[in-house]
């Protein structure tokens, strides 16, 4: 008579059943690798916004290390740059019938794109501003550094009346003045006429009309 083992055929079954959750097992794992968990949504980039820059024209101009220039002959005084240049030209009439007192930011005059400058005529008759503008080819040019040049005496007088009424009265440290333009102020303190100006080969930027009328703001009349 034969035996049967039964432990054996036991012993398949807990094989299979191994088998079977090791598989569940493992298929477990690779599912829960491909699953991936979700990912919050990323908030946009903060973009800084600078603060604002103060335009050109209202930047404080630094005058600390500005100059003093003295005129003797006609008895005033002005500041300007000390990076700047400044020239005297002096009264060579009939070609020229008034100092030229200049400014500028370079070595050499011809060579810079800005000049502020003070052209001076003695008013030796102390006319009224208009009656000096108006007296005669000795005067001032008042469209300084353009020169213009006329025909006839009765040419220049016309421009010079159109010219005139194109200029605004006003008055400057109490004396009677013409406003002409945004670049010329002329000025009759009663024994000289000054025209001031500021002109370019560009166009003028701010921080150099601000030194423009920084130079204004400095002129005295000295002993």
């Amino acid at each position: 008579m034969k035996f049967i083992d039964s432990s054996a055929k036991t012993n398949w079954k807990y094989l299979a059943i191994v088998g079977v959750l090791a598989l569940i097992a493992f298929g477990g794992i690779l599912l829960l690798q491909n699953i991936q968990p979700a990912q919050a949504p990323t908030p946009p980039p903060i973009q800084q916004t600078p603060p604002p820059q103060p335009s050109p024209s209202s930047q404080v101009l630094d005058t600390s290390n500005w100059q003093t220039y003295r005129n003797t002959a006609y008895n005033f005084s002005v500041d300007y740059p000390a990076d700047w240049t400044t020239d005297h030209y002096p009264s060579s009439y009939p070609v020229e019938a008034a100092d030229i007192i200049s400014f500028y930011k370079s070595k050499i005059r011809t060579r810079a794109l800005t000049e502020v400058g003070i052209y001076a005529s003695p008013n030796k008759d102390s006319l009224s501003l208009k009656d000096f503008i108006l007296g005669g080819e000795e005067h001032i040019n008042i469209d300084y550094p353009l020169f213009i040049e006329f025909i006839t005496p009765e040419a220049k007088l016309d421009y010079l009346k159109k010219t005139l009424q194109g200029m605004e009265e006003t008055t400057f440290q109490g004396f009677e003045a013409f406003q002409y333009g945004e670049n010329r102020l002329l000025v009759n303190s009663g024994t000289t006429v000054f025209v001031f100006y500021i002109s370019s080969r560009e166009d003028i930027v701010p921080k150099d009309r601000k030194i423009f009328n920084r130079i204004l703001s400095t002129f005295r009349f000295i002993k």
